[in-house]
């Protein structure tokens, strides 16, 4: 079983490795982040998921993978389709971000 708030050391580690340019860490702990199962998680992901998704699409950037950022950053701005007005610089970023890798 996995403990409540292991899910956010995920996010903070993988924060940490891209931060550190340890970009292929920070891959591996945010997939692992997305495939950890746990109960009861919505919680958890209302808080992190922005922040996984993002960093695993700056990670695989980072790493020449454009296809996998172009599917992060896209799903991303699925997420955030109809944002509140305070996100809309972040989401003018992450649009030029998926132009940056090839995405629509």
């Amino acid at each position: 079983m996995v403990p409540d708030c292991a899910l956010c050391v995920l996010t903070e580690l993988g924060q940490a490795y891209a931060a550190l340019d340890r970009h292929q860490e920070a891959v591996e702990t945010f997939e692992e982040y997305l495939t950890t199962p746990m109960l009861f998680r919505l919680g958890t992901d209302n808080i992190n998921m922005h922040m996984v998704l993002i960093g695993l699409g700056q990670s695989y950037e980072a790493l020449g993978e454009n296809e996998k950022a172009a599917e992060y950053y896209g799903r991303i701005l699925e997420m955030w389709a109809d944002p509140d007005p305070e996100l809309m610089d972040r989401v003018r970023e992450l649009r030029t971000a998926l132009g940056r890798v090839g995405g629509e």
